[in-house]
């Protein structure tokens, strides 16, 4: 009995993983032509080429080609894109009103009362709880950036210290950070992502329940992070004045 051997392109016979690869090749070949006979029927069975099966294709085409990037873009938040341009226009139209001066003037008030610890203690309050009311902590940062910049303006007179200055904005970074996770989901993107994907997961988070675990968390972060930040702007920050373009 003589068995035959696969032939190469000479006529020698091929080794064990040359067929292999000569079958994968036959496969694979195979295969795409299943998959163009496809796509050749359910364009034919569509009918006439619109934007709406040009997407459809081209959504098809990357998930198959980059399977893996297609599906972390698919669950991305696009959705709070739009929300979070509008904190820009809303604060915005604020300072076209007028009300970012008037805030600016009552935190100068505030400041004047309270001096640096004032500062330090009420920026990270308000920062904190903004975050829960104000648009997430991205639209509390651009409002108080605006305030800040409002009051350095009206102060150009008579200069704020570069301590008080700085503890300000320190204290509003350190504010915004931790009030992203407070007593709301609203209080960040993150947040409202969260409670998605455990929606997604069939897991319900009560709001109140988010809030009672969250609020001792917040309170003792804040507490610790605004003393050691108060030490630092001691120790390094002077109570010269702050220079900025308006001071002569």
């Amino acid at each position: 009995m003589v068995i035959s051997t696969p032939q190469g392109l000479l006529g020698a016979p091929l080794t064990s993983k040359e067929a292999a690869l000569e079958e994968s090749k036959q496969e694979d070949s195979a295969d795409l032509e299943r998959r163009i006979s496809q796509e050749v029927a359910l364009r034919q069975t569509r009918g006439q080429t619109t934007l709406v099966s040009l997407t459809a294709d081209g959504y098809r085409w990357l998930q198959e080609t980059f399977p893996t990037v297609t599906a972390v873009v698919g669950h991305l938040p696009f959705a709070l894109v739009p929300f979070a341009f509008a904190m820009f226009v809303l604060v915005q139209a604020l300072v076209t009103k007028g009300w970012v001066p008037v805030f600016a003037y009552g935190w100068d008030h505030w400041v004047r009362k309270t001096g640096t610890f004032g500062c330090i203690g009420g920026m990270g309050f308000l920062s904190v709880i903004l975050c829960n009311f104000a648009g997430t902590n991205i639209g509390t940062t651009i409002l108080l950036s605006r305030v800040i910049q409002a009051w350095v303006e009206i102060r150009r007179h008579d200069p704020i210290t570069d301590r008080n200055f700085w503890a300000t904005v320190y204290s509003m970074a350190l504010g915004v950070n931790f009030g992203a996770f407070s007593t709301a989901f609203s209080a960040s993107l993150a947040g409202l992502l969260w409670r998605d994907i455990l929606a997604r997961k069939h897991i319900r988070v009560r709001s109140l329940e988010f809030a009672r675990v969250n609020l001792p968390i917040i309170a003792i972060a804040m507490t610790v992070g605004c003393a050691v930040l108060a030490a630092e702007v001691y120790i390094v920050r002077h109570k010269d004045r702050f220079y900025t373009p308006y001071a002569a």
